[in-house]
């Protein structure tokens, strides 16, 4: 038993400091990362980016979308049908989304 306590405490410290070292390597490199210059122009473009009225509103319908067919899964399972697919899987699977009826999807 004494040996059981001893190697659990072996394994939990060792364990312990490789995560500190790998968090010690990562924040080296960040600060590293935020003195270069090509680093912080491109933060901005990634910003200027987030924040852009195109992508809020991709976000915005995006999230709608995915409300309205029921979960992210039957996202990912509709997103490369074609409109005409899309729709027969709509009328298929109008039970399982929040839509009152297919004609909420119409691309027309």
């Amino acid at each position: 038993m004494k040996k059981l306590i001893i190697l659990s405490c072996l394994v939990v410290g060792i364990n312990s400091y490789s995560q500190t070292a790998e968090e010690r390597k990562y924040h080296e490199q960040l600060e590293v990362s935020i003195q270069d210059e090509k680093y912080g122009v491109d933060m901005k473009e990634i910003l200027k980016f987030s924040l852009s009225e195109d992508n809020l509103y991709e976000i915005y319908y995006n999230n709608n979308f995915i409300g309205k067919i029921g979960s992210v899964q039957n996202s990912r399972e509709t997103c490369s049908l074609s409109d005409v697919d899309f729709e027969k899987w709509a009328q298929k699977n109008l039970d399982k989304t929040k839509l009152s009826s297919v004609k909420e999807l119409t691309f027309n």
